[in-house]
């Protein structure tokens, strides 16, 4: 009995993970880390301060937040697939000013972000750089990492990374 319990316990937690990773593609992006190569970019072009608001689109297992909570910034950043949540929980969980939330990040506000990451699979970009134009205030700096928007020109281009200054 007690095995049988274990095995269904298991089923079920897999599961949960599977159904995560395909809501997570159906609305996004599927998982790629970002690079530690790409962050040290960032480092250098990013000026993070304890007044900086950054806002992930799409945290994954928290790289960016961790970085920008390393710079002292202020960090948000919204997951849907709960094991990539919990990753980004575990590591982040030392910084105080690092928040990451289990739930659709295309529900949310990024009406108050100075910094806005975004790493989504190109057919999404178009729609997240109509929600940014809606939702951001003018002066918010956003990185598209890999894929760019595809109705903006950025002002910078390194590596993996595009920059955006939003007006």
């Amino acid at each position: 009995m007690l095995v049988y319990k274990m095995l269904l316990l298991i089923l079920l937690i897999i599961f949960t993970l599977g159904i995560g990773f395909v809501v997570s593609g159906y609305t996004g992006a599927v998982w790629v880390p970002t690079r530690a190569k790409d962050l040290s970019v960032l480092a250098n072009h990013l000026s993070l301060t304890s007044q900086t608001r950054v806002v992930e689109f799409g945290s994954g297992d928290g790289r960016f937040l961790q970085y920008a909570a390393a710079q002292g910034a202020t960090a948000i950043g919204y997951e849907i697939n709960p094991l990539l949540w919990l990753l980004a929980r575990i590591r982040c969980w030392k910084y105080r000013k690092v928040s990451v939330k289990l739930t659709n990040a295309w529900n949310q506000s990024f009406r108050k972000a100075d910094v806005a990451f975004a790493f989504l699979m190109p057919e999404f970009m178009g729609r997240l750089e109509a929600k940014f134009e809606r939702e951001l205030k003018p002066g918010t700096i956003v990185i598209a990492y890999i894929f760019p928007f595809p109705g903006k020109k950025p002002y910078l281009v390194v590596n993996n990374c595009h920059f955006y200054r939003w007006q």
